[in-house]
């Protein structure tokens, strides 16, 4: 057996070489394979025999190929054909041959013809691509004419979405993209021995990617021929691509072209378009004029620029005239095949075809004379900074412009008319620059990986790709996850690979089978790989269908809506011509829409092999918009907060399309299928989507940075503030996360200091207890004492657990795992010592001279301490609850405690003016005689510093030289209100302004939880018993000293406990007073019902009431006045008998002493009160008779001195000493307006000169403590009322001499008592 192998080896080797291409590896892999069986000798015999039967058939179908070959003739009038010998044998010699002809030297119908001739396409067929789809159908059908066959027969073409080839073609004609689709099926593309790469100086991305496949190919299959063919190529580029491969030239036109250039009239501005309708219009009426039988071609940059000419030259040109041998038609890419065919099909009439760059190569449009160039076209740019397309217009090289004009003068003599001009065509580019230089290179990478080559910085490129344009397509397939860091193919790469679309689309469909939605994902994969079959009348605000099935949320479900449409319309069978009426009427292109069919079937076919299964139920609205943004992450937008910005990837800003429905509704967030940037950067077909889906699906792209880590008490972790970014977009603003696992050394750290030294926890074991507790007795020892020197700091105690924690610890749980287990050998292994944490030891008297509570009023309040200069709380800080407020005596807490009344006399000398200070002297020993031994006195503070200097210096001082505010705030004691659960209601270093705030409701609570046995309700007599002035009551566990009093109820009286005895003097005063009138009702009724004068002094009462702004009440204005005139009689009355009344016996006396004074004090309260009001409206009649303003300031002061004066219940409330001489008052005060006018400067002086007293006498009533001082100095103010009488009304006398100055030493007087 092995003998006779090797005397067929040469044999068998010949007839492969004989058979079809596509056969011959199998067939040498399988004669190798008998090769090796040598030992079985008749099985391999057989398999020798089956061998041979094989390579017969397949030499038998080529001996069928080459006697397909019919006579092939060429037309002598093309260039191309005179060379047709020196190009066959160029062809024959060289495995790769350049040809480069002129556009009409018909290279690209004639190559093929001759390579059939000298035996190509025999064993494999001839590949013959072009760079568009029409090209490629339009070139198939010539060539199948000219061979006399049919379409499919010996000529077949495949483009995408239409397949009219089979393996028995001779030539197969199609796009770049379809031969490079082959090469993952066919690595060695063994299908061909022979290929065509026509029109290779447009350099698209499939043409150059196929020129290093190639020429790797061709290293490795000797027996392909390559034939590279254009009208302007770079020939010695391609040349020395393909190792020096010879190049030949042919010769193009047929006949003579005439180049003329003509700018837009005007043309200022920068825009290339400006102008270029109006330009157009002109040159066609010259043509018309000149009477030319040929058709015009226009190349204008897109669809947009087309659309917008046809509307002008049927207004300007066709209509002006009536030109009706004319006819416009457009040519563009998104253009259905059957529009597209009209240019092919010949009329009567002259045309005007008005194209984009799709018209500039392969395709012969008969009977084109005429060339209008607009020398622009617009260009898809990639930009690699910010990740989008830009389709913008640019000038066309001249390479281009060469191949327009170029398309005249195929059947006469031709004239291409440019609009710009001949300095201009000489400035620009000799070619187009080549689209992988322009382009994302993420598919060619995917594509190079799958194939196993070199990698792309090594690979055989003609223009090598820049190196950002390269990590540009990493870097996005990373973004899929088709690659990882390493730049190696991952799971979900291969996969990608595997599916015929762009690789955002296919990441799409691989994660629509994930989220369950894949029928819809396939759809829009599809729709979103085609053309938009919805077409859109730039003229028209009528959209069709793509307005009735519009989604204000997401254009991909309204893209979706038009399938539904679709499908609902074809499935009702129509019939092609009325289904081309309705999507005619509905702005849809049906071909496109047969496109999409056809994709999607396709994909769905291809999904099904990969074992993907496509959902019958529809898919969730989530679902598919998550799908669809595992493929757009780049493409997300945020909502800023200009007019329908949004900030995207990297720092850009776009705006939503203003075809998209979602431009009005500018959700927050959104992504596109697309950003491309055109007058402004837009995103189409746009979606909202929810920020919560990004971070899950671009989790391997998110980047994050951890702010302010800190201890959780509640999670027993340390946490920070994550805030996750995307491409520099901020996803995630801020949310908690575990730090831990993140820092572990970091959160170990924060844990120690947190959980253990801070004790920041929920649960504390006995370790910490122990030491919290330590801690805080020292620290409490530190505080009274204010020094630093005793507690070492807290790094000494985050060091102790330092040693002892092990280094992976820093969560409270692993924490008390380890606790647990080393406890068990040593109990107190955490445990700090005393000696640990002191520097030096504690005196004993620190506790003496910083007490934990202080007494006062018979009340024990409990005293806090705080040692941090700074902080509000610094210093002591006497907490008492709320009942208990009024009980703490102003002059006693003036001491604070006695470890700082030595701070605080220091303090109070230095802030004594120069004057008096510096007779101070010896200070220490002034110091010494204040503070004594350490112990506050009974009396004020300031009166004891007062009264030393005024007994030792001679120095008179008054208490408004002190001012405390300046003063450190620990020598000011901090007082801090308690409700009953022990929380803080309010804080202040303000005393009077706190017992202000809570003094009120302190009352209510105090006498609320007073003692019950005490309290009594509804008297109307004194059956009572005697009235104690103070018991001793238990409130809270402690015992305290209540005060009980009498309180007017109105009908009836009460005894009730109060916290204070001054509280208690007043409230029984008026309460006695009630008591009297209901035990002498008669005297005080008949007093009642014979006021006179009541009506027209109630008239006045209710002026003061509304200028007070006071609610007038139940009772009517007279009852109310009568009242307080009731009131103000029993206070008269009893204030002759005495009011310091504890028994019955006493205020039965009290009243035998009263009741026979009621009438006659009645009487004269009655004409007290009817007088002063009669002279109250002789006032307010002044003010109006003098027409002062209400605005100015002597008003106001008048109206100020008003209301204090006589307030609402003025009548009750004053002393009747006092009340007796209002119309005295009244009447000065008339006489200050009248004579206001004569000296105001004078009025201003004085009246500024009497606010300073009164504000002076106002504060230090506020501030003091005492009964006595605080009576004299109420005096002082009723005295002022005097000088007013002295100053503005000298005809009425005063009750005694009064002046400023004897104001002032008043004032003094009552201030140093």
């Amino acid at each position: 057996m092995s003998n006779q192998l090797k005397n067929n080896r040469k044999e068998i080797n010949d007839l492969i070489d004989s058979c079809l291409i596509r056969d011959q590896h199998a067939f040498r892999r399988q004669f190798d394979r008998l090769d090796l069986k040598t030992n079985d000798k008749q099985n391999g015999l057989e398999q020798l025999k089956r061998l041979r039967l094989k390579i017969k058939g397949s030499m038998e179908l080529v001996s069928e190929r080459k006697g397909k070959i019919p006579t092939i003739s060429f037309p002598e009038s093309l260039p191309v054909v005179e060379k047709q010998n020196e190009i066959k044998n160029l062809i024959k010699e060289n495995q790769v041959t350049i040809l480069c002809g002129e556009t009409g030297s018909g290279k690209t119908t004639q190559l093929p013809k001759m390579l059939l001739e000298i035996g190509r396409g025999v064993r494999g067929q001839i590949a013959h691509t072009q760079p568009r789809r029409i090209a490629a159908s339009s070139v198939a059908n010539r060539l199948a004419k000219e061979m006399g066959s049919e379409i499919g027969d010996l000529v077949g073409y495949q483009v995408r979405f239409s397949d009219q080839s089979s393996s028995n073609n001779l030539i197969k004609v199609m796009t770049d993209g379809i031969l490079l689709s082959e090469t993952q099926r066919d690595r060695y593309l063994t299908n061909y021995d022979t290929i065509i790469i026509d029109e290779a100086h447009e350099r698209n991305l499939n043409v150059d990617f196929l020129f290093g496949y190639l020429k790797s190919l061709l290293e490795k299959r000797r027996d392909l021929k390559l034939i590279i063919t254009s009208a302007t190529i770079d020939a010695e580029k391609f040349s020395n691509h393909f190792n020096q491969a010879p190049v030949i030239e042919v010769s193009g036109r047929l006949y003579p072209v005439e180049i003329k250039y003509q700018l837009p009239k005007d043309k200022t501005g920068s825009d290339d378009l400006e102008g270029i309708d109006d330009v157009i219009c002109r040159v066609m009426e010259d043509i018309d004029v000149s009477g030319g039988g040929g058709d015009v071609l226009i190349f204008l940059p897109g669809e947009r620029e087309i659309n917008q000419s046809l509307d002008s030259i049927r207004k300007d040109f066709l209509s002006k005239k009536k030109r009706s041998a004319w006819e416009v038609l457009p040519l563009y890419s998104r253009l259905s095949i059957q529009d597209q065919r009209k240019i092919f099909t010949a009329t009567k009439g002259r045309r005007v075809i008005l194209s984009t760059n799709i018209a500039e190569t392969s395709l012969t449009i008969p009977n084109i004379q005429y060339v209008i160039d607009s020398g622009l076209a617009r260009v898809k740019r990639y930009s690699y900074r910010n990740k989008v397309e830009m389709l913008q217009v640019e000038k066309v090289s001249q390479a281009s412009a060469n191949q327009r004009s170029g398309r005249s003068g195929r059947v006469m003599n031709g004239v291409c008319v440019r609009l710009y001009s001949e300095e201009d065509y000489d400035s620009r580019p000799a070619h187009t620059e080549p689209e992988i230089l322009r382009s994302s290179l993420a598919s060619v990478i995917l594509r190079m990986s799958t194939l196993g080559l070199d990698e792309p910085e090594k690979f055989p490129f003609i223009d090598p790709p820049l190196s950002r344009a390269l990590a540009d397509g990493y870097q996005l397939l990373e973004e899929l996850g088709a690659m990882d860091q390493r730049r190696r193919l991952t799971s979900v790469g291969k996969k990608i690979a595997r599916i015929p679309v762009d690789p955002r689309v296919a990441r799409m469909i691989l994660a629509g089978n994930v989220f369950g939605c894949l029928d819809e994902i396939l759809k829009l994969a599809a729709g979103l790989s085609v053309q938009d079959p919805r077409e859109r009348d730039f003229n028209s605000s009528d959209r069709g269908v793509s307005a009735k099935v519009s989604e204000e949320k997401s254009d991909f479900v309204s893209l979706l809506s038009v399938w539904s449409w679709f499908s609902d319309v074809f499935d009702k069978k129509p019939g092609k011509k009325k289904l081309r009426e309705i999507c005619l009427k509905q702005h849809v292109s049906l071909v496109r829409m047969f496109e999409w069919r056809e994709l999607y079937r396709h994909l769905k076919s291809m999904s099904a092999d990969m074992g993907f299964k496509v959902n019958q139920k529809a898919g969730r609205h989530s679902d598919i918009h998550q799908a669809l943004l595992t493929g757009l992450l780049g493409n997300i937008g945020f909502r800023g907060d200009g007019d329908g910005v949004y900030f995207g990837a990297r720092g850009i800003k776009f705006y939503i399309h203003p075809g998209s429905e979602l431009r009005r509704s500018k959700p927050k967030w959104i992504v596109a299928s697309e950003l491309v940037e055109t007058s402004r950067l837009y995103a189409r077909c746009v979606s909202e989507i929810s920020a919560d889906w990004i971070e899950p699906l671009a989790k391997h792209l998110t980047q994050s940075t951890y702010q302010e880590p800190r201890w959780s008490k509640s999670s027993g972790n340390v946490v920070a503030s994550e805030r996750v970014t995307l491409y520099g977009l901020v996803i995630i603003p801020r949310r908690q996360i575990n730090y831990g696992p993140i820092d572990p050394r970091e959160s170990r750290e924060i844990f120690i200091r947190n959980a253990l030294v801070e004790g920041q926890v929920k649960t504390f074991p006995s370790f910490l207890k122990h030491n919290l507790s330590l801690i805080e007795s020292l620290e409490n020892v530190e505080a009274r004492s204010r020094k630093y020197d005793l507690l070492v700091d807290d790094s000494v105690v985050y060091s102790f657990f330092d040693e002892k924690v092990p280094e992976q610890i820093w969560s409270w749980v692993e924490f008390e795992k380890w606790r647990k287990n080393i406890e068990k050998k040593n109990q107190r292994y955490l445990y700090l010592s005393k000696s640990l944490l002191i520097r030096k030891e504690i005196e004993s008297s620190t506790f003496d001279l910083y007490p934990d509570f202080i007494e006062m009023n018979g009340c024990e309040f409990k005293l806090d301490y705080r040692f941090e200069p700074g902080h509000i709380l610094d210093g002591v800080t006497l907490k008492t609850p709320i009942e208990m407020v009024n009980k703490i005596d102003h002059s006693r807490v003036e001491w604070l405690v006695p470890g700082l009344i030595r701070e605080k006399v220091t303090q109070i000398v230095k802030s004594l003016p120069k004057s008096i200070r510096r007779k101070v002297f010896p200070l220490p020993q002034f110091i010494d005689e204040v503070v004594g031994d350490l112990k506050p006195r009974d009396n004020s503070l300031y009166d004891e510093v007062i009264s030393i200097i005024a007994h030792h210096y001679g120095v008179e001082m008054t208490r408004d030289a002190f001012d405390e505010t300046d003063f450190p705030l620990y020598l000011r004691m901090n007082y801090t209100v308690l409700d009953e659960l022990g929380n803080e209601l309010g804080s202040s270093r303000d005393l009077p302004a706190m017992q202000q705030k809570f003094g009120v409701i302190a009352k209510e609570v105090f006498t609320l939880h007073a003692a019950p046995e005490l309290t009594q309700t509804g008297i109307k007599s004194w059956n009572f018993g005697d009235l104690p002035s103070v018991v001793e009551m238990t409130l809270k566990g402690k015992t305290v000293p209540g005060f009980p009093c009498i309180k007017d109820e109105e009908e009836s009286v009460s005894v009730i406990v109060v916290d204070t005895e001054t509280e208690a003097e007043l409230v029984s005063k008026k309460g006695i007073q009630r008591l009297f009138q209901l035990v002498n009702k008669d005297q005080f009724k008949f007093a009642a019902k014979n006021w006179t004068g009541l009506s027209r002094a109630a008239l006045q009462y209710s002026m003061l009431l509304s200028a007070c702004e006071e609610p007038f009440g139940p009772l009517t204005v007279q009852n109310r006045l009568s009242n307080e005139m009731l009131a103000a009689t029993s206070a008269r009355a009893l204030s002759l008998g005495g009011y310091e009344v504890r028994s019955q016996a006493e205020f039965s006396d009290l009243i035998k002493r009263a009741k026979p004074t009621i009438t006659v004090i009645a009487n004269e309260i009655n004409q007290t009160v009817v007088e002063t009001f009669d002279l109250y409206a002789k006032v307010t009649a002044a003010l109006k008779a003098n027409k002062i303003s209400d605005t100015s300031v002597f008003f106001q002061n008048i109206k100020s001195h008003l209301s204090h004066l006589m307030p609402p219940n003025f009548i009750s409330i004053t002393p009747h000493a006092h009340l007796i001489h209002f119309p005295r008052y009244l009447e000065a005060l008339r006489f200050r307006i009248e004579k206001m006018r004569s000296d105001p400067q004078r009025d201003q002086s004085w009246q500024q000169q009497i606010s300073e007293y009164l504000s002076k006498l106002d504060a230090a009533i506020n501030v003091t403590a005492s009964e006595s001082q605080r009576n004299q100095l109420v005096e002082v103010k009723w005295s002022i009322e005097e000088l007013r009488v002295s100053l503005w009304a000298q005809q009425i006398k005063t009750l005694y001499p009064i002046s400023f100055k004897r104001i002032e030493r008043a004032m003094a007087e009552a201030m140093k008592t």
